[in-house]
């Protein structure tokens, strides 16, 4: 009777034992597939990181060759956000203006223009049914590219009147 039961629990013991071989196997085979795709997914992250990182570097080449191009001209070259905050300008524009490339974006370019011209300028652009934050850019934006002799705040404190072009830039 004692063999009987030796062999039984045995043969229990056996059948739990290829029971847990047979789980083993399968968490085996899920750790595998699940590493496949842990892997597949690391490539595809990787790939998609090197194409950001050479998107950016494009943009930044393209940035750099605009800045040079702006600072050949004798204008005041401006680009604008779509909030109409400054974005980039040119050389001329950073010396006559006083404006530091870092801080571009604390500015909206009516900073500069005199208040007779300010207010000629929302005149002319007529009643509009928001409150206008920025005539120069309300008129780049309908323009799509805007051009005009204004009278801006100069670096030593006097207006001086200076050939304006403005564009907005939406990217």
């Amino acid at each position: 009777m004692k063999d009987t039961r030796l062999q039984s629990e045995l043969e229990s013991l056996r059948t739990e034992i290829t029971a847990l071989r047979l789980a083993n196997a399968a968490l085996e085979q899920q750790m595998s597939q699940d590493a496949e795709q842990t892997d597949s997914l690391l490539r595809a992250m990787e790939s998609q990181s090197n194409a950001l990182r050479e998107a950016n570097q494009r943009q930044l080449n393209q940035r750099f060759f605009l800045q040079r191009v702006m600072d050949t001209t004798g204008a005041l070259m401006i680009l604008l956000g779509p909030d109409g905050r400054l974005r980039q300008i040119n050389q001329r524009c950073s010396e006559m203006l006083d404006v530091a490339d870092r801080k571009l974006d604390e500015h909206v370019l009516d900073e500069w223009l005199h208040p007779d011209e300010r207010r000629a300028l929302a005149d002319m652009l007529g009643k509009l049914p928001w409150p206008v934050y920025s005539p120069l850019f309300e008129a780049a934006h309908r323009a799509g590219n805007y051009t005009a002799e204004h009278r801006l705040l100069g670096r030593d404190g006097q207006y001086r009147h200076y050939w304006l072009e403005a564009s907005i830039q939406y990217n």
